[in-house]
């Protein structure tokens, strides 16, 4: 398990090199992805692409703030809170901030270049669909799924107060960047215990390098934004028959 606190790391640039953030995922973690914390400020206007050398998607979650996204594929978006958008490496588009963004920048391998290919979809129109899965412990809100064409799926899950769960993902490589309430995670049979750290611009991310089987107690209703690597079907869920439970491959 590699635990990070954004708090604690410091700016650097982004594949694509319009970009500073906070790293959280790392090429060396050897995730699927890597992933940044990214806050740009009311009247910047940035190109969003691929990385400075292509090859890569990109992915953009709005943690708060707003702006309009142009895009080469001839189609105008708009970022506001818990709004997702990824582009294939082959689009490229110039976003103008509103008011000061923060967003979670995720790049993966693209496995399928395409100057046409991008999804964008919000929370409220994902609520109360087949891609609202209740696992029982909270809602698992699956933006970005295998049927997408991307190499990872994106998922905005609720974990619901007063809630203990054993998981381990034995067939996916997981990321967990949490960005509202309070949580703990225990692993290494509980020899190792890290409570998230989660403030206005900052939160705590679990990325579970080595298949950790591990324990998630929230405290709070919790907000975790997930990426799996390879991308989930969508239509997976939890059992909790006392097992670390995970997904199929």
């Amino acid at each position: 398990m590699i635990v990070r606190h954004s708090e604690d790391v410091t700016i650097t640039t982004l594949p694509n090199s319009d970009l500073k953030g906070k790293l959280l995922v790392a090429r060396d973690d050897i995730m699927g992805h890597i992933a940044y914390d990214v806050s740009v400020e009311t009247g910047d206007v940035l190109k969003l692409r691929s990385s400075d050398s292509g090859g890569l998607d990109h992915m953009y979650y709005c943690i708060s703030g707003s702006g309009i996204v142009k895009a080469s594929n001839g189609k105008t978006y708009i970022l506001q809170p818990d709004t997702f958008i990824a582009f294939s490496s082959g689009i490229e588009a110039e976003l103008s901030v509103e008011s000061r963004l923060r967003l979670y920048v995720i790049y993966s391998e693209d496995i399928n270049p395409s100057s046409e290919r991008a999804v964008a979809n919000s929370l409220k129109e994902i609520i109360g669909t087949e891609k609202d899965v209740d696992w029982k412990r909270g809602h698992s809100r699956r933006f970005l799924v295998k049927a997408d064409g991307f190499a990872v799926s994106f998922n905005n899950t609720l974990c619901s107060a007063g809630n203990s769960t054993k998981l381990g993902y034995m067939n996916h490589e997981e990321s967990a960047y949490y960005i509202k309430g309070s949580t703990t995670y225990s692993w290494d049979e509980g020899a190792s215990i890290v409570k998230t750290r989660i403030g206005p611009d900052s939160g705590t991310i679990y990325n579970m390098d080595k298949h950790d089987k591990h324990v998630l107690t929230a405290h709070e209703d919790s907000i975790v934004l997930c990426v799996f690597y390879p991308a989930l079907r969508g239509d997976e869920n939890h059992n909790h028959d006392g097992e670390y439970s995970g997904f199929d491959a």
